[in-house]
């Protein structure tokens, strides 16, 4: 094809190279949180008990009813966390910390962020050296909030972090891994104990976040408020399983194939196909 005839595919840069930035973030960010949403879906699938029952989009990302504890978990899968990307999303979490406090909420709250990239320096301290300023931060955010700062204090420090390097007590199986490819190799993992999914697990792992998405968006059919209970999990399976296309059954082995003499005689030719062992 000559020079001045092929496409074009990048005819000009863009614009605002900061904005295209901003929404690579923003739909990462969104495919993270729904791949971990899924994989929640597949360990209540697994092993019944993982959650009675879990909504996406609501007050945070992710919210988990197990018993008479309710999870708040808030994803934040970027590069170089600051202290400024977690304002919104704590003064939220104070808003629904003393919603349980106060009685407005039944059961015990808890609070959680998953830290999906990597955490800036100041963050990596919070424990350590940055302590004080850290908390200097959340007086001045609660000032500017007309929120109380001892309060806000308090759920910051009440605020716990997931990420890929720390095994947390409430989800011992699952790995917030750094990036949403990570963590949809899991998933693909976790799926392949399934058995209606076992023959397409990676297909399976694509659909399943795919049905996160339709979920967060209100729009998955059957399913309403953005909620999966517990005993909708292997329902979910069922509209998964729809979705993929299964591997064919794999052949029996060890096959009988009844040989005779004349199969095997002087010029004929004669094709055996067989399993190797090799995969």
């Amino acid at each position: 094809m000559p020079t001045s005839l092929r496409p074009q595919l990048l005819e000009h840069s863009p614009l605002d190279p900061a904005q295209v930035r901003t929404i690579a973030r923003v739909h990462h960010g969104m495919l993270y949180q729904h791949v971990v949403a899924a994989r929640f879906v597949a360990q209540e699938a697994v092993s019944t008990g993982f959650f009675d029952w879990l909504t996406v989009e609501r007050d945070e990302d992710l919210e988990l009813q197990r018993g008479s504890v309710r999870f708040y978990l808030q994803a934040k899968a970027r590069n170089e966390l600051t202290f400024s990307e977690l304002v919104e999303m704590l003064l939220r979490m104070h808003e629904v910390r003393i919603a349980h406090t106060e009685g407005a909420r039944a059961g015990t709250c808890r609070l959680f962020l998953i830290a999906g990239g990597t955490i800036g320096p100041e963050l990596v301290g919070r424990e350590g050296e940055s302590r004080a300023a850290l908390e200097g931060k959340v007086v001045q955010a609660a000032l500017g909030s007309r929120v109380d700062p001892h309060a806000l204090l308090e759920t910051w420090n009440a605020i716990e972090w997931l990420s890929f390097e720390t095994i947390h007590p409430a989800f011992p199986d699952i790995r917030f891994r750094p990036s949403a490819a990570e963590l949809l190799t899991d998933l693909t993992n976790s799926l392949s104990s399934v058995p209606r999914l076992a023959n397409s697990p990676s297909s399976a792992a694509y659909a399943l976040s795919t049905a996160m998405h339709a979920l967060a968006a209100d729009s998955l059919p059957g399913f309403t408020q953005r909620t999966v209970t517990s005993g909708d999990a292997q329902r979910l399976v069922e509209v998964v399983e729809q979705r993929i296309v299964a591997a064919p059954d794999l052949p029996v082995p060890n096959m009988p194939l009844p040989i005779s003499l004349d199969l095997l005689a002087a010029g004929r030719t004669t094709l055996i196909l067989c399993s190797t062992g090799a995969g």
